[in-house]
């Protein structure tokens, strides 16, 4: 539901327009716009984007200037059990001269009301800087996410004979859906997605599918991260029971000895069961990273939010698409 907020700015001194692409001289304001909120990223991982059902609405001064961008990527949400049409909210901001008058509201406002409707979800993971502005429009924080993490490679663990784990170079047709009925929110993802979304632009993903006597039970995709120190990132996984996690998190760490990474991470939902197995095997919470808030946003009150168990709450970093 949206809340009323603060609008300390004459509309008329703003407009804005949903694109679901641009051309080269919008290309140019968007990237601009880009660089002077957050940082340079190049063309080809926005034009990734846009492979997908995506759009950016753009706020404009009278100037006709871009000065604010909020994006929402069509994704598939499992609440409570339910395939719910939905959208993601990444890449969000406003110029920081025009922070504090109720732009940021005003933007998302405009977004959420035109691209949603009343049987939708929009799925969010803020920065600290956006929290505080997407709750005051409405969205409703039902967890948080953070990073953990491991650096001792002393350990010897053995994989359970009976699971392979196969390097594979695309996702071909796999029933997955059957392993939501374990999770309470989560992203419904098929092999189409997968492969989109190990498509991105100048990243390179290693991939595998876990079986169990040819019998699909999981997968786990990793990428190397370097912001200072080399990263073995677990960036997406899914699993059939908690039993395939383990051995998920068993391969993971093996991956990670034989690596000449510093250190293995990945992203968990606190105080989930799922954080829980990774805590039994040594992973613990990685304090030089922040957390980011789980925030859901509905036009209407057609979803009980509150029937969410969090402790079945499963997200990856795959999820948030900034990473």
């Amino acid at each position: 539901m949206f809340k009323k907020y603060l609008r300390l700015f004459n509309e008329e001194d703003f407009s804005y327009a949903i694109y679901s692409k641009f051309t080269d001289k919008e290309w140019s304001l968007f990237l601009q716009c880009f660089k002077d909120i957050f940082r340079e990223i190049k063309k080809e991982t926005f034009q990734w984007y846009f492979d997908k059902n995506n759009t950016f609405t753009i706020l404009k001064n009278n100037k006709n200037e871009y000065i604010g961008i909020y994006g929402l990527l069509e994704i598939n949400l499992n609440f409570l059990g339910k395939n719910i049409k939905s959208y993601l909210c990444h890449n969000v901001g406003i110029l920081n001269q025009y922070s504090g008058k109720g732009l940021f509201q005003y933007i998302g406002d405009k977004s959420l009301s035109l691209i949603l409707n009343d049987n939708n979800l929009a799925l969010g993971f803020p920065n600290k800087a956006s929290r505080k502005g997407h709750l005051r429009l409405g969205w409703e924080n039902l967890g948080n996410m953070h990073f953990i993490s491991l650096k001792n490679k002393t350990y010897d663990n053995e994989l359970d004979k009976q699971f392979t784990f196969l390097e594979v170079d695309n996702f071909e047709n796999m029933d997955i859906e059957k392993f939501n009925k374990q999770f309470s929110l989560n992203l419904n993802k098929d092999a189409n997605y997968l492969n989109w979304r190990t498509s991105k632009p100048n990243t390179t993903y290693s991939k595998y599918l876990i079986k169990n006597n040819n019998s699909i039970v999981g997968y786990a995709i990793y990428k190397i991260f370097e912001d200072g120190i080399k990263k073995l990132h677990l960036v997406d996984y899914n699993f059939q029971n908690l039993r395939v996690l383990d051995e998920i998190i068993k391969f993971s760490m093996l991956k990670f000895k034989k690596s000449d990474c510093e250190l293995i991470n990945t992203w968990v939902v606190e105080y989930s069961i799922f954080e829980k197995q990774f805590q039994s095997f040594g992973f613990d919470d990685d304090k030089e990273l922040p957390s980011y808030p789980i925030i859901l946003f509905q036009s209407k009150n057609n979803f009980d939010i509150s029937q969410v168990e969090k402790s079945r709450i499963f997200f990856t970093l795959f999820d948030n698409d900034v990473f």
